[in-house]
């Protein structure tokens, strides 16, 4: 199986947060307890030092435009794919939250780490909330 991962939370220009660390161990688990199938990890830049596990299934598809030119497109133009950027995988997994544009037909995984974003909106900044809208969760 080839699975797509939308690996944003990576990106070298970001700083090691909860997400990001949530990816990268749950990543080198399913490398490890899954060798036979191939892990696809988007990341727009240059991805964190020691972000991705070096196992042989993991493979890195880096993006061209920044994030944030990314995330904006996304949520407000569709394009681009993240399944097409991946190479068509056969479903994507996205570790969080985010802006993403997806073709109808792969399957996506979303996590949900919580729900503080929909019920206490007002303990977010203007900046996060619109994030949040513009991410479309339900």
């Amino acid at each position: 199986m080839r699975v797509g991962i939308d690996g944003r939370a990576l990106r070298a220009a970001r700083e090691r947060r909860g997400v990001a660390v949530y990816l990268e161990v749950l990543l080198a688990e399913l490398a490890r307890l899954f060798p036979d199938d191939e892990f696809r990890v988007f990341v727009p830049g240059e991805p964190r030092a020691g972000a991705l596990p070096r196992a042989p299934n993991v493979v890195l598809a880096r993006g061209r435009r920044p994030g944030t030119l990314m995330n904006a497109t996304a949520a407000l133009a569709g394009r681009p794919r993240l399944d097409r950027l991946l190479g068509r995988p056969d479903l994507v997994w996205a570790p969080t939250v985010a802006p993403l544009a997806m073709s109808g037909e792969t399957p996506l995984v979303l996590t949900v780490l919580d729900l503080s974003f929909a019920h206490r909106p007002r303990d977010f900044s203007a900046y996060a909330r619109l994030w949040h809208r513009l991410s479309r969760p339900a």
